[in-house]
């Protein structure tokens, strides 16, 4: 799998030219701009799409699942945030 992590020049999903930061007029200190991005490869851009296709179909897996309608009213709620919160257990 493509190691996506910020090490290095930023890559953008496409390519681009980049663009000059701008000097401070009385610090000269030169702020923003960008190098230019060769762009995504095309094992990236599967992998992305994979990864977004499987996101897609775990989120209906789990958005559809028939313990859904065991619930309603703020049972329904309270189980669906801590769902959203579970990972947080996990973390401490």
């Amino acid at each position: 799998m493509p190691d996506f992590r910020r090490e290095g020049p930023v890559r953008t999903a496409e390519p681009h030219d980049g663009w000059p930061g701008k000097e401070h007029p009385h610090t000269s200190e030169v702020t923003g701009g960008r190098p230019p991005s060769p762009g995504w490869t095309d094992e990236q851009k599967a992998a992305i799409d994979r990864l977004r296709q499987e996101c897609l179909t775990l989120s209906e897996t789990i958005s559809t699942h028939p313990y859904w309608k065991e619930l309603s009213g703020p049972d329904l709620v309270d189980a669906r945030t801590a769902l959203k919160h579970a990972h947080e257990s996990d973390e401490a």
